[in-house]
């Protein structure tokens, strides 16, 4: 099983061929703008994505 945490794919300089590679990533990035992120699951039987869900500011 693979969690990832993404934000729109390009931003940033976070994905080199479709592979993201974390390049540039901070907390801060997350905390500023959490709308802007996502966290997906990918399994073996699902490898396009089990569970997708967007990030949002609360409190």
């Amino acid at each position: 099983m693979f969690v990832g945490l993404g934000d729109d794919p390009g931003v940033g300089g976070r994905t080199v061929g479709g592979v993201d590679t974390g390049t540039g990533f901070t907390v801060k990035d997350l905390e500023a703008n959490p709308a802007a992120w996502f966290v997906d699951t990918h399994t073996e039987q699902y490898r396009t994505g089990a569970v997708r869900g967007q990030l949002s500011k609360t409190g």
